[in-house]
């Protein structure tokens, strides 16, 4: 039997987000879920709520980020992670400045550790958190990140976390062209690719469409009985089409799990977003989150997987891979 993932992540960065992936839930056209704990006590709550309601109906696991709203660490433990105002930035620095050289990597394991212990206590429990990813991508594309989140999975207090595969779709059936891009730390664009500061760390970021370290570190990890699936399709994030997801769903294969990765929005971001509030959120990252929606939500293919129309596929949370 083939496995497919319905994850849509960013859950609790603003209600443009959330209220699709509610409603998302309810169609039955998500499985999990990949929350932020960065946003406030707000957000907080509203996680707490999400899993009272839903919690037996999917997964809900982190979505750990270094650049997107405010540290849980203070700025004493975890200093090197807030943006250039220090202490008085009182967030982390966004994505454009962020400098490799200057990140201590004892506070990038702090800070997922902080993010993790918090989910736990909303979820009740590190039995409860479905499964680990990054905002970015930052956790698989660098190295030593890499490394420190293959160590916090196997903690015996998780029991084996989940984590997203660092292999997508594309690389590993060859579909990558120049209108998808390889990686998505790289969707600022190729002329921007610079301004990620990783000197001496990872080449595949600088020249591009190199895959071997990716394959391998994928094939390390299922050597090492790490849980995570075979791969998560990128190009529906910001192209999303019927014929990606027909594709998808068709290539993967009996005793695999793919997972699909969502950005899904509803109603106008535009007169929700502020920079400030919503720190470290890309505002251009927002605007075709409703066509991706909507295209999920009309897709022939999906309605065909509920109706049980489609044989041998079943729809799954990160623990039942």
């Amino acid at each position: 039997m083939k496995k497919i993932i319905l994850n849509a992540d960013d859950y609790g960065a603003m209600s443009f987000i959330d209220d699709a992936i509610e409603e998302a839930i309810e169609l039955g056209i998500v499985t999990a879920v990949s929350v932020f704990v960065t946003f406030g006590s707000k957000n907080i709550k509203k996680i707490e709520n999400l899993a009272a309601k839903y919690g037996d109906r999917i997964g809900i696991g982190l979505h750990f980020t270094l650049t997107s709203g405010k540290p849980i660490g203070t700025f004493h433990e975890v200093r090197s992670l807030y943006g250039a105002k220090g202490k008085n930035s009182n967030k982390f620095t966004t994505l454009s400045k962020f400098d490799l050289s200057r990140i201590n990597r004892e506070h990038v394991k702090l800070e997922l550790d902080n993010q993790l212990n918090l989910l736990a206590r909303i979820l009740g429990g590190f039995e409860h958190i479905d499964h680990i990813n990054s905002h970015q991508g930052l956790m698989h594309f660098i190295p030593s990140f890499w490394n420190i989140l293959l160590e916090t999975c196997k903690e015996p207090k998780f029991n084996n976390l989940p984590m997203r595969s660092p292999a997508t779709y594309e690389m590993v059936r060859g579909y990558y062209t120049d209108k998808i891009p390889f990686l998505p730390i790289t969707r600022l664009g190729a002329s921007n690719v610079g301004l990620i500061r990783f000197p001496g760390t990872l080449k595949t970021i600088n020249e591009g469409r190199k895959v071997h370290w990716l394959r391998q570190k994928q094939e390390e990890a299922e050597e090492n009985s790490y849980i995570l699936p075979n791969f998560y399709l990128q190009s529906y994030f910001g192209q999303p089409s019927e014929n990606i997801i027909k594709k998808f769903v068709n290539d993967v294969e009996n005793n695999q799990v793919g997972e699909f990765m969502l950005h899904i929005g509803k109603g106008n971001y535009k007169s929700e977003y502020n920079r400030k509030k919503h720190w470290g959120i890309r505002k251009k990252s927002l605007k075709d989150r409703n066509l991706e929606f909507q295209v999920l939500k009309e897709s022939k293919t999906i309605q065909d997987i509920l109706n049980g129309t489609i044989n041998d596929l079943a729809l799954i949370k990160y623990r039942e891979i």
